[in-house]
């Protein structure tokens, strides 16, 4: 068991599980805290057969089905990555070029949003937000807090004025796609949906989430966008060794260059001196 509050064990807890037996303990340090870990069993876990019987345990008619359903799925889900961090960029663009004041109480609120959600996330994963990894200082914290804050007031504020500008509302088609592909997810009737969310007082939240997306449409398709593989960084002592390594090599080819070709491009640079004689006679 884990003592203290049910979180997912970060990556150092699990390596230092890794080979003990049932009975050991395992104490670590890992993402702020203290974890202190009792093993009570160790079992094995049997993976099934890819096959069409395990496919058709999952609903599917084979399994050839079954993994062109997967591969539709994850094609999917890296098309809404990509999408979500081209509307990120964008979006930070706009706030970048547009200076206004904003609603204090309004971005107070969605403080306190961004810090509910920080909470949720460390208690669920054990691991800081991925933008706050660097983040230790209590004042450190909220100042990005506050930064963070204030970009995304910022752009909420921008994209809404956009979509009102080019008057995209939810619409009726727009409203019963959603319904349609939420009930999906959930397994249920789009009616059923519909239902649930006016009963808990969402209905309202759900048709500005379908507006929102709409002008997020819109926004990406009317603006250029280009994918590209991230690099990844070269170490700075490798960096450092590879120029040194050119450096080196430049020297030493300019080291190696014949005298006669050094002394011909000398005086081919050199000014040609004349005598006052030659100049009046020219």
């Amino acid at each position: 068991f884990i003592e203290g509050p049910k979180l997912a064990m970060p990556a150092e807890l699990t390596e230092a599980m890794a080979g003990k037996k049932a009975g050991d303990r395992v104490d670590v340090e890992a993402s702020g805290m203290k974890w202190s870990v009792t093993i009570k069993t160790v079992k094995e876990k049997k993976v099934p057969e890819l096959n069409d019987d395990f496919a058709k345990d999952l609903g599917h008619a084979d399994a050839t089905e079954m993994k062109k359903k997967v591969q539709e799925r994850l094609e999917k889900t890296v098309a809404e990555v990509n999408a979500d961090e081209a509307f990120e960029a964008l979006t930070l663009k706009l706030v970048e070029a547009h200076e206004f004041d904003i609603p204090q109480a309004l971005k107070q609120h969605v403080q306190k949003e961004m810090a509910e959600s920080d909470m949720n996330y460390f208690r669920q994963t054990g691991a800081r937000p991925p933008r706050l990894e660097n983040i230790f200082a209590q004042e450190d914290y909220t100042t990005v807090l506050d930064k963070d804050a204030e970009q995304r007031v910022k752009g909420f504020l921008l994209i809404d004025a956009i979509g009102q500008k080019e008057n995209l509302n939810a619409e009726d088609a727009d409203i019963d796609k959603a319904l349609e592909e939420l009930a999906e997810e959930q397994g249920r009737k789009p009616v059923g949906v519909r239902a649930n969310l006016e009963r808990n007082r969402q209905w309202g939240r759900f048709l500005e989430q379908v507006r929102f997306e709409k002008i997020r449409e819109y926004l990406l398709k009317e603006n250029k966008i280009k994918y590209v593989e991230k690099k990844e960084e070269e170490p700075a002592d490798e960096a450092g060794e590879a120029e040194s390594k050119k450096k080196t090599a430049k020297s030493k080819k300019a080291e190696e260059a014949p005298a006669e070709e050094a002394s011909a491009e000398g005086e081919s640079d050199a000014p040609k001196k004349t005598t006052k004689k030659k100049n009046d006679e020219e």
